[in-house]
This record gives structure tokens, C-alpha cells and sequence, in this order.
């Protein structure tokens, strides 16, 4: 697998809980991980903790709650529920006396893509922000399936560069021109060449998002992908030619405080095959 490919297991602690496990210990193995995670922090280690997942997590704890006499509240669920996995996640950090710090991964599973259920909207409420993976995007093709209008991050651009945040301006600006036209494609036969652009674009963009297993790319790769992709006339890159781009920009010198404007004609001749 991926992660015996590149030696992960051998610095991975997984703590199983399997569904036919008493509840008591699918609770208490959120807690088992993290005290292990928080045992390599105190060692100067980075962590991070995946808990998979915190909706089993609240049920657990419901079953034992409602066993114990304490009345349910919203949707069934003890009232304390939310203090419960605040305290958890908020268990994570760094600080100034521990070299290493521990960063939390909470995954909540959803019914129908209801986002809107009570335990996805407490986890939300305490993250930085939440990847959305729908099935719809799955369906369509894109790997991994984010949906990129429900997923949100409340600390993205104060940690991007400048360059960086001027290209993902520009790509949620694309992205929401073809949301609005694949919505009209569904109801017209004869489109304007401004909305053909706008599905063309947008194909591009996700081509370029599907992400093959383990493939993974430098800022710097991925602001010339990107630029590649935006700014070039749209006849210059095709989506057939994006395998290839993905793989030639693996080949391409670094270039140290890349910009749109460092896209000259020689760098697109070297990442977009001849045709």
C-alpha cells in the first residue's frame, strides 16, 4: 500500500475500535489516541491525530449517557456533547515550553449531504475550517471529491503568499462562473462562447485537481500548474494534456518568487506537448 511504500506505518499509531466493540471502548479510544499523540508531542514530535470518526464517537457516548439515566437532548444527544469533543479537539496546539506540536483531524460521516446535522455542525463550529467529500463529486469524476463551494477555510489566506493568494482569488472566481454555467448547459442548446470558456476553464480545473494516489506537488509546481491553467489563452492547454503537464512540471527548474509573469512562452513550450 502507499503507506508501507513510503515507511509511514513506521511512525503511525492506529487505535482500532471496531463496530463490534462495546461503546465503552469506541468512546474511550478517541482519548487512547489522544494521550498517545500528546506522549510524542512531550518528545518534541509533530503530530497529528486522525479521530475517524467523531459521529461514531457521539453515538457511543449517547448509548452509554442514555444507560446511565442522563436525559438526551437535540437529536437524542446527551446536552453535553458539544463539551465533550471541544475538549478533545482543543487538547491539540503548540506552545512556547514543547519543541513539537499536535495538530487535530476530526472526520464526521453525513447522511444524504446534510450538513446541517448537529454533531457536523459542532464539529465545524470548532475547526479552522472542513473539507466537504460528496458523492455527487465522486460521481462526476473527481478524486479526491471535494466539493469546493461547501469546503471552507477561516485561516486560508492569512497563511498563503501573496502571489499565491492572488491565484486562488482567481481560481474561486472561475470555479463559481462554471457552477452558474454548467446551471445553464442543463437548460440551453445554443450557449454563448463566454459560458463554452467557463465549462471549458472549469474542466481544466478539475482535471487538474484529480489527484492520483500519493502525487503530490511543491508550492512552486503548484502555482505554475495553476497560472498554466488561468492565464494561458484556452487554446494553448487542452484537458487531454494535463497528465502530461502534471508529470513535465516535476522536470521544470525552480524558479524563486514565481508569478504569473514568469509564465513566459519558453516554460509553456516545455510543459504543454506539441501538437
Amino acid at each position: 500500500s502507499y503507506l508501507d511504500e513510503n515507511n509511514v506505518l513506521s511512525h503511525t499509531v492506529v487505535v482500532y475500535a471496531p463496530a463490534t466493540s462495546l461503546p465503552s471502548i469506541q468512546y474511550l479510544s478517541a482519548y487512547s489516541g489522544c494521550s498517545m499523540g500528546e506522549y510524542f508531542w512531550e518528545k518534541g514530535k509533530d503530530v497529528i491525530v486522525v479521530y475517524d470518526d467523531l459521529t461514531t464517537h457521539a453515538k457511543s457516548y449517547r448509548e452509554i449517557s442514555l444507560i446511565s439515566g442522563i436525559s438526551p437532548g437535540r437529536d437524542s444527544y446527551p446536552s453535553d456533547i458539544f463539551s465533550i469533543h471541544s475538549k478533545l479537539i482543543e487538547r491539540s496546539g503548540r506552545t512556547a515550553r514543547l519543541k513539537g506540536s499536535m495538530s487535530a483531524l476530526p472526520v464526521v460521516s453525513i447522511q444524504n449531504n446534510d450538513l446541517t446535522g448537529y454533531i457536523s455542525t459542532n464539529i465545524m463550529s470548532m475547526t479552522d475550517g472542513h473539507l466537504f467529500f460528496d458523492t455527487d463529486s465522486y460521481l462526476k469524476g473527481i478524486r479526491p471529491a471535494i466539493n469546493s463551494y461547501i469546503s471552507v477555510s477561516r485561516i486560508g489566506k492569512k497563511v498563503q503568499d501573496s502571489v499565491m493568494k492572488e491565484i486562488a482569488d482567481d481560481l474561486n472566481l472561475a470555479l463559481i462562473k462554471y457552477q452558474e454555467a454548467e446551471k445553464l448547459a442543463h437548460f440551453e442548446t445554443s450557449l454563448s462562447s463566454n459560458i463554452l470558456d467557463n465549462l471549458y476553464l472549469g474542466d481544466k480545473i478539475y482535471a487538474l485537481f484529480r489527484q492520483e494516489i500519493g502525487e503530490r506537488f511543491t508550492l512552486f509546481e503548484e502555482k505554475v500548474l495553476l497560472s498554466l491553467v488561468l492565464y494561458t489563452p484556452s487554446n494553448t492547454l487542452t484537458v487531454d494534456d494535463i497528465p502530461y503537464v502534471k508529470k513535465r512540471v516535476k522536470e521544470l527548474s525552480k524558479i524563486e518568487n514565481f508569478k504569473k509573469e514568469n509564465l513566459t512562452d519558453n516554460i509553456i513550450k516545455f510543459l504543454v506537448p506539441a501538437k
